[in-house]
């Protein structure tokens, strides 16, 4: 495209300085053909058909033009060639995943044996325990009376629930027991000495009570306390008498407070 370029401006160069040097003859010619004298007989001067310098200076600069076109071109094209065309880096691979050994199946476990059941054991019946009497502290007596207040502290073993109503209820009323005997025949001593003896307990003091062998919770010799205060007989019925004991809940030497009931086997004695 380029050398097309300059040809036709060169044609084109060329008939512009033709045309500039073409008119001039003709139009002499012309002006000789009207007029009526006769054409003197001289020699028309040879006209120079060089082309002006101008024109090819212009066809030389444009020539450079083109070789500096085709140059600039050509220089182009070799420094696209030498730069170093970019070659994208390659991804970075990713390191294999490794491989896991196959996992070796284990033998089966052997089952173990059912072991084999006993046969229930048969609960045997229970042996019945034969209840014990317990032994007596003291062995039962006759009646012995003691004539006026004599003390008789010391009559009864200490710890016992007949030493804790003697001491006790002589220290309420200023009267000793004038018996002996386990709990359980302390009503016909006190009966035989001349003291009251009652289904209901003093209303207006003291009194002992005396519960008959298995009588709410009694042993095989009964059981002796003391009612320290008067109760009335509605009251001990509706709500039962409060009395103190020793060796009745805790053991023997210990004073424990307990309710007891008026009823069957319940007597109470205090003097007169």
């Amino acid at each position: 495209m380029a050398y097309a370029g300059i040809a036709l401006m060169l044609v084109a160069v060329i008939f512009g300085a033709a045309m500039a040097v073409f008119p001039s003859g003709i139009s002499q010619a012309f002006q000789a053909s009207k007029s009526s004298e006769p054409p003197k007989s001289k020699v028309p001067p040879k006209q120079s058909h060089a082309i002006p310098h101008a024109a090819i200076a212009a066809i030389t600069t444009q020539a450079k033009l083109g070789r500096d076109h085709v140059s600039s071109a050509a220089n182009v094209k070799k420094a696209q060639a030498a730069v170093p065309k970019r070659v994208p880096a390659p991804a970075p691979t990713q390191a294999p995943v490794p491989t896991q050994a196959p996992v070796q199946a284990q033998a089966p476990v052997p089952t173990p044996m059912p072991v084999p059941t006993q046969a229930p054991v048969q609960a045997q019946a229970p042996v019945p325990t034969q209840a014990q009497a317990p032994v007596p502290t003291q062995a039962p007596v006759a009646y012995t009376n003691v004539a006026g207040n004599a003390d008789t502290s010391g009559r009864f073993s200490a710890g016992q629930c007949t030493f804790w109503a003697n001491v006790h209820y002589h220290a309420l009323s200023g009267w000793w027991v004038e018996w002996l005997g386990n709990g359980s025949e302390w009503v016909g001593g006190a009966a035989s000495n001349g003291w009251i003896t009652s289904s209901e307990p003093n209303p207006n003091g003291p009194s002992i009570i005396v519960l008959q062998p298995y009588t709410q919770g009694a042993s095989a010799y009964g059981h002796v306390g003391v009612v320290e205060s008067g109760v009335s007989a509605a009251s001990a019925n509706a709500n039962g008498v409060s009395a103190s004991n020793m060796n009745w809940n805790g053991g023997v030497g210990v004073v424990s407070y307990w309710t007891f009931h008026p009823g069957a086997g319940v007597t109470f004695i205090w003097h007169a």
